[in-house]
């Protein structure tokens, strides 16, 4: 049996299962933290961007866009929605896949769920399917989609969305495992733009929430896909991974329960060597301007983002060196202290005196780690050392809800207000994730 049959055939019975507490709290944080990224991420350039193009292309119409005027098709809307919470880097994501699900999962269901009769149930099973597809075709590519410079968000975030509004729109097994191998053919997005002071990334997880619905879509209209399309020597596990095959049996439970929550607005790669920053700053008193050096020890993956050209906040948000010196700057990292125009003197002196490597012990243990190590040598001569081998929001090492909700209220409340901010909290808690009544 192909792998996108034993996938469709676990998806699909999901909305026959009753849901735990635990599920649905886990479901109720992956929303808070979708809508913390989703919000903010409406008012960016890029969206704005997007928008315009919209207003002048003619496709219009089905679906009213949340925060706009806009009318679009569910597929169109989910595209919007998937580059607003991918575009300030808060998204949530999963460690051994090395993506990001909820933006484009989640972003997929808004647009559709706007225009259907779905019960909370439903929804929440259709984010479980979601979380469910796109980890799993992650896991088994990474890290050998990543060497070949692809973004896992728009390879594998394509095949969450096709499979969350499928169980959405209660495909039976059949239907879901064509439009999973559908799917196939729209898969792609690569890393190009890492250090090219370009915004293309931001659109990754709208193009893979926008190219799921159609994928679902052509199946429920009858196209077919090849069942073997995973697996067959010119497939996708071939073209992205290493030709690794995958069986369900090698799953181990639901995979939302993985996904970490960020506490900091720039690529995941970086964090653990913020965390380590803010540890020794709490250890040893010290500011950026007493700092002579210093050494950051990373896997391989995470040493590609040893840039120090910074011009655009994406720059900065995939730059090692610019956030490790704004963490030696600042008491957190905002979105506002990685915006290159806030750069300050210390902050460009102190990247030129980084040094980035690849630490074998984090390569070691990469991806089911993301470990760094941080190397300060201060100019009174003492030398400061901190390995942290997994970075705050993993679930070993979690945001507690209520962490969560302050996220939201910090992103959202300039846009939204601090009793709508309340109100959002309120519904996401019983189950309610749609935005209607609060954003106007």
């Amino acid at each position: 049996m192909g792998f996108a049959k034993q996938l469709a055939n676990q998806i699909s019975n999901i909305c026959r299962e009753n849901h735990s507490k635990e599920m649905r709290e886990q479901i109720n944080r992956v929303v808070l933290d979708y809508y913390a990224a989703l919000i903010p991420g409406l008012n960016t350039d890029v969206v704005q961007q997007v928008q315009q193009y919209y207003k002048t292309s003619g496709v219009l119409g089905g679906c009213e866009l949340v925060g706009s005027d806009l009318t679009l098709p569910p597929s169109e809307a989910a595209f919007v929605y998937g580059t607003a919470a991918h575009a300030l880097d808060l998204d949530d994501g999963h460690t051994k896949g090395s993506v990001h699900p909820g933006a484009p999962v989640l972003s997929a269901l808004l647009a559709v769920a706007s225009q259907e009769d779905v019960s909370a149930e439903r929804f929440q099973s259709a984010i479980i399917a979601g979380y469910q597809t796109c980890i799993l075709v992650a896991e088994t590519i990474h890290p050998s989609s990543r060497k070949k410079g692809y973004h896992n968000t728009s390879v594998a975030g394509l095949f969450g969305a096709c499979a969350a509004v499928g169980v959405l729109q209660s495909y039976n097994a059949e239907e879901l495992e064509h439009a999973l191998t559908i799917a196939i053919s729209f898969a792609g997005g690569t890393f190009a733009f890492l250090g090219s002071g370009t915004e293309v990334k931001r659109i990754h997880a709208g193009q893979a929430a926008r190219d799921g619905i159609v994928a679902a879509g052509l199946a429920r209209a009858g196209l077919t896909g090849p069942k073997t399309g995973f697996e067959n020597e010119n497939g996708f596990f071939h073209v992205f991974g290493n030709g690794n095959q995958r069986t369900m049996a090698e799953t181990d439970g639901w995979k939302i329960h993985e996904v970490y929550f960020k506490p900091y607005p720039c690529c995941r790669h970086l964090h653990s060597a913020i965390d380590a920053v803010f540890e020794l700053k709490k250890r040893e008193a010290f500011s950026i301007d007493q700092i002579r050096s210093m050494e950051i020890g990373v896997y391989e993956i995470a040493s590609y983002h040893d840039h120090t050209t910074c011009t655009t906040l994406l720059d900065a948000q995939m730059s090692l060196p610019f956030v490790v010196a704004a963490a030696c700057e600042s008491s957190t990292i905002t979105v506002e202290a990685l915006t290159p125009a806030n750069q300050s003197a210390d902050v460009k002196q102190l990247m030129k005196n980084i040094s980035v490597f690849v630490d074998q012990e984090a390569q070691a243990t990469y991806p089911e780690e993301r470990g760094a190590i941080v190397k300060i040598q201060l100019n009174n001569g003492k030398r400061l050392e901190r390995r942290v081998r997994q970075p705050l929001g993993e679930p070993s090492n979690p945001l507690s809800t209520t962490e969560l909700e302050e996220k939201l209220r910090i992103q959202c409340e300039p846009s939204l207000g601090l009793e709508r901010v309340h109100q959002l909290i309120a519904q996401i808690s019983k189950g309610n994730y749609q935005l209607e009544g609060v954003m106007k």
